[in-house]
């Protein structure tokens, strides 16, 4: 960091308050939707990606973002008695999964979706 003391320059090895501030407020976040049967492994890389971006675009980093599998669910919904699964890991701000929600839930292609703070769990001995 640079910065300007009377007529000179003075030079910080220090983050700057906006770099410390990314790193404290980020967590870590898993998206799973659901998104038709019919779809070939193709088109769900593409929806995948599109998520992917979206997490991105907001600052965020994606850890993982596949395909999980194709399940029969639990009850029709949309007509669907199976639908594919894709994950999605990623590590971001408070705002972005606000923001991927509101995409998902806009998305024709998305018949269910959820996004899920990953807590750590401490383990007992």
């Amino acid at each position: 960091m640079v910065s300007l003391c009377g007529s000179l320059f003075r030079v910080s090895s220090e983050p700057s308050q906006d770099h410390r501030e990314h790193i404290v407020n980020t967590r870590k976040y898993e998206a799973l939707y659901m998104v038709s049967p019919t779809l070939t492994d193709a088109e769900v890389k593409a929806i995948a990606d599109k998520f992917k971006a979206v997490v991105e675009a907001q600052g965020g980093t994606v850890e993982k973002a596949e395909k999980w599998e194709k399940r029969k669910l639990a009850y029709e919904m949309a007509g669907l008695k199976e639908a594919n699964y894709i994950i999605m890991l990623f590590e971001s701000g408070a705002t972005v999964p606000a923001e991927l929600r509101r995409q998902m839930r806009n998305a024709d292609e998305i018949i269910r979706h959820i996004v899920l703070l990953k807590e750590d769990v401490p383990v007992e001995a």
